[in-house]
Formats: structure tokens, C-alpha cells, sequence
């Protein structure tokens, strides 16, 4: 089994560990691809974009940032590509794992892949759940798209400081990440809602931010 630090210091064992790493995320993730020069998301991106779920300027978007980058390490640690309107459709996607997430610790990396972006494609495959509301395609049109994301990743950065004991992060890291944390409820608090529904929604989720329940199955 590759461990951490053997994939930190040489890139060919770092698909090998994101294998053995697989074993440990939720249900909504596909995969793990180590994608150190961009061609495995430019090509989910042209899956997503021939299933029709996303506009051409999606995969202009990639190529873009392709060109742009060239062959530098990306400044993404970890990138998922998810359409909004697949959100609770029970579809699995992938996670796109990038040079600059083996700068960090063991801990950080875990956390931000595990906690965070796996949390994250849990909810997306399953449904946001805020309260005793359950937000999925059927009722993502009573929401902007910004609601939506920032939900998302209010609700994965909760995640992460829930879980920053197991992963013994270190105290400036969690600072970091709570400071994030608070800087996403302070724009979800200016939102201005377009529905009774996002109103009843962002009402809930900044009266109980930090929330025990994981998105599983729907009720």
C-alpha cells in the first residue's frame, strides 16, 4: 500500500494512493484521477457537455484555463465538475486531484479531499438538506445558482471543522478554515431571496450552521 508521504515525493505513485485512498470516500464520489496536466477533467467536461448537461462555454471555460496554465502546476488542489442540474439525481462524479494538493500534510490533504470535496458530491448525488427541507432537481428552480453553491460549500466546510479532531488539523488550519466558514454565512446573508422556499431555507441553515446529520438517503 503506497502511503502519503511515497506519493507526496514521487508523482507516478500518487494514482497508485489515490486507489488505496478510494476506499474511504462516500458514495457520491466515481473516482479518484490524479490529472496533472488537465486532460482527464477536459474530457469528464466533454462527457458532461455531449449528455447535454452543460453549455458549450463550459468546455470553452477548460480549454481556456488549459492554454493559460500549460504545463505549471494548477492552482486547484482538488476540482469537481457538477451541473446544477444534476444535483440529487443519484449521479457519482469524479474528483480531479491536482500537483499542488501533495503540498500539504497528510492531515490537510485527507481533510480537504475526504471531508470536504467528498462531502460535498455526497450531498450533490443525494440532496442539501437544511432543517426539514430537502433541495434537489426537483425544486432547484425556487433557489439561485448562487444559493445553491454556497450552500454546498457552507455545508463542506461545516464538515470539515465537525471532523478537524479525527484528522488532528492543526489549530491556524482550522482558524482558516472557520474564518472561510464565516465569510460563506455572511454572503448567504445577503442574498436576497426569489422564493418563500430559498427565504425559509437561508433563514435555517444560518440559525443552525454547524449540523450533525450527513446527506445519506432522502427522508
Amino acid at each position: 500500500m503506497i502511503t502519503y508521504e511515497e506519493a507526496r515525493i514521487n508523482p507516478e505513485l500518487r494514482p497508485d494512493y489515490l486507489e488505496g485512498v478510494m476506499n474511504n470516500m462516500s458514495s457520491g464520489v466515481m473516482s479518484l484521477n490524479y490529472d496533472d496536466n488537465y486532460s482527464k477533467a477536459l474530457t469528464y467536461v466533454h462527457y458532461l457537455f455531449n449528455k447535454g448537461e452543460v453549455q458549450k462555454v463550459a468546455i470553452d471555460n477548460a480549454y481556456e484555463n488549459f492554454k493559460k496554465l500549460g504545463e505549471k502546476i494548477l492552482e486547484s488542489s482538488f476540482k469537481v465538475f457538477c451541473p446544477l442540474s444534476m444535483l440529487g439525481d443519484g449521479t457519482n462524479h469524479p474528483i480531479f486531484v491536482y500537483p499542488k494538493a501533495f503540498n500539504y500534510s497528510e492531515e490537510k490533504f485527507l481533510s480537504g479531499l475526504i471531508d470536504h470535496t467528498g462531502y460535498y458530491l455526497n450531498m450533490f448525488k443525494e440532496w442539501i438538506k437544511v432543517g426539514d427541507i430537502v433541495i434537489d432537481s426537483t425544486n432547484i428552480d425556487q433557489f439561485s445558482e448562487g444559493t445553491i453553491i454556497l450552500l454546498l460549500d457552507y455545508n463542506s466546510l461545516a464538515n470539515q471543522i465537525r471532523n478537524e479532531h479525527i484528522r488532528k488539523l492543526e489549530a491556524e488550519y482550522v482558524n482558516e478554515l472557520m474564518n472561510d466558514f464565516i465569510d460563506i454565512g455572511n454572503q448567504l446573508e445577503e442574498i436576497e431571496p426569489k422564493t418563500e422556499l430559498e427565504k425559509r431555507v437561508l433563514e435555517g441553515i444560518l440559525s443552525s450552521p454547524i449540523e450533525d446529520e450527513k446527506p445519506i438517503s432522502k427522508p
